[in-house]
């Protein structure tokens, strides 16, 4: 997940920056914004979770990062993905389509996450 909402940041601000803000906007949602202090012991992450509202005709090439692909919502249930994805990240992600949510997470030294969701806006309005 890490790659692809980085990726998907880098879109947002290329696009913004060749073609427009605007189109940007149009063509990406912020669904959500996650912090993890201490990720694997080691690293701290800020992540910006977008969805992308127009369909993608090509997939962009492969990148130092890897490679885009695409994978139902049942298969990533089968990725090897990190333990905080599956715990919070996916669920908050699919519960806010269309809203928005900004989350932290305390990642442990013992592999313990403790989390907290500071934000939740759901599509149909409600706040969490």
């Amino acid at each position: 997940m890490r790659n692809v909402t980085l990726r998907q940041m880098k879109v947002f601000v290329s696009v913004a920056r060749h073609l427009s803000f605007t189109r940007a906007a149009r063509e990406l949602h912020l669904t959500g914004i996650v912090s993890e202090h201490g990720f694997q012991g080691q690293s701290h992450w800020l992540m910006f979770l977008f969805e992308v509202k127009t369909k993608i005709l090509n997939l962009p090439a492969p990148h130092r990062e890897g490679r885009f692909q695409f994978f139902s919502r049942e298969q990533l249930n089968q990725l090897n993905v990190p333990q905080t994805d599956v715990e919070q990240i996916w669920p908050w992600f699919w519960q806010h389509r269309g809203g928005f949510f900004a989350a932290h997470c305390r990642c442990d030294p013992d592999g313990g996450n403790e989390w907290t969701l500071e934000e939740s806006l759901t599509l149909d309005g409600t706040d969490h």
